[in-house]
């Protein structure tokens, strides 16, 4: 008489289900650390294009740098920016801290999705910091992870 199996024993089906849920976990993991890498590389984009329109916006007017932050975050006195500031908070979900005078200023961003700050100042200084650096605009953006 032969034996005729109809179907899976319940070890092997286990065995299929832990190996799969293994490998949709590391596919879960990749992808988010991805995610993580393509906002980092974006606020810093972001960053850099702010030190631009910052020193644009210094050179161009009476003002210096005094517009360029109201209030703790960016103004719209140019709409560079705007564009910044909506990238920053509504697509990346990211708080921004900024403070501006005639001659210096600072800004700092915070990710939800990491857990430091990056931080940009009127002096050149780009960093990642563990803790927002911008109290003031003299706040200079120093230390590091």
């Amino acid at each position: 008489m032969e034996n005729i199996r109809d179907g899976f024993t319940l070890i092997e089906l286990l065995l299929v289900i832990t190996l799969g849920v293994t490998l949709l976990a590391a596919v879960v993991l990749t992808v988010r650390d991805a995610q993580i890498k393509g906002r980092l590389s974006r606020i810093a984009s972001e960053m850099a294009e702010f030190r631009k329109v910052a020193e644009d916006i210094y050179y161009q007017g009476d003002s210096g740098y005094e517009n360029i932050c109201i209030g703790g975050t960016l103004s719209s006195v140019d709409s560079r920016l705007v564009d910044i500031k909506k990238d920053i908070e509504d697509k990346m979900k990211g708080s921004i801290i900024c403070y501006s005078n005639r001659e210096n200023y600072c800004l700092s961003v915070d990710l939800p999705s990491v857990d430091y700050f990056y931080c940009v100042d009127g002096r050149g200084n780009f960093k990642k910091t563990d803790s927002n650096m911008c109290t003031d605009a003299t706040s200079l953006c120093v230390g590091g992870p």
